[in-house]
């Protein structure tokens, strides 16, 4: 299993969004920037405007369990963000 850490800071994800490259799903965005290290970083975004708790907590729930699963496809050395789209 590949190291994966999380990404907690502001100004990580803000480097992450102005920096990296972008893919869109139906409802979800996908932020990806290379780092020149050993390991992943692992970040999920979801307004607070969207839901209530109990639902913006099991959709981060989902989507770290799609990460886990497929992390072993992933190459190392990825900051990775997922943003939760308001319109869905």
């Amino acid at each position: 299993m590949k190291k994966t850490i999380k990404l907690k800071k502001n100004y990580e994800f803000n480097n992450t969004f102005k920096k990296g490259k972008y893919f869109s799903g139906d409802f979800i965005e996908c932020f990806y920037l290379k780092n020149n290290k050993n390991i992943n970083y692992f970040g999920i975004a979801i307004s607070s405007k969207i839901c209530n708790a109990v639902k913006r907590n099991r959709i981060k729930r989902v989507i770290r369990e799609v990460y886990r699963k497929e992390e072993e496809n992933i190459k190392v050395g990825n900051t990775i963000v997922f943003l939760w789209k308001k319109k869905s």
